[in-house]
């Protein structure tokens, strides 16, 4: 599947992009940000894929117009009252702070909310990661709660999206 923007396009995950996408997440600008700070070893990459691929999930590699692969941006299966859990980080840094994130965020919002019909997404965010909060609130995200290990949860209901 691909969605695609002017600035971007958004590509499903394939098991060719597996050790490129562990390489991403095991680099530490990214693993300093998530909940499992852990390496993660190849096995359970592929058991991770596995899960996703039999679950529903919709994991999009984020390609620069160039096609360049960036990073890559999610929407976890449904929850029984019809959300989704997005997330997304930048695994090559030459992209952090290009505004490349926001017209991927556009797009899996946009298919978030008018292809799968969900009504709601939700964000896990580090409490102390003040510009990935800004961003989302940007994007129309509110915190709702902190959960535990020193996140947040916000919340973009689908009629107050910024974008």
């Amino acid at each position: 599947m691909f969605l695609k923007g002017k600035f971007c396009q958004l590509r499903s995950v394939t098991t060719n992009d597996l050790p490129l996408l562990l390489e991403w997440r095991n680099s530490e600008h990214v693993r300093v940000n998530m909940e499992h700070r852990e390496i993660i070893s190849p096995e359970e990459h592929t058991g991770w894929f596995q899960h996703i691929t039999d679950n529903g999930y919709h994991y999009f590699i984020i390609e620069s117009p160039e096609l360049a692969p960036v990073g890559t941006i999610y929407l976890s299966g449904a929850t029984a009252d019809n959300g989704a859990e997005s997330g997304l980080y930048i695994g090559d840094q030459r992209f952090l702070g290009t505004g490349i994130t926001i017209e991927a965020s556009r797009l899996i919002i946009q298919f978030a909310f008018e292809a799968l019909r969900l009504d709601y997404l939700f964000a896990k965010v580090k409490e102390d990661n003040q510009d990935i909060i800004a961003y989302n609130k940007m994007l129309g995200f509110k915190e709702e709660k902190k959960i535990s290990n020193g996140f947040l949860r916000m919340v973009l209901d689908k009629d107050k999206q910024a974008l």
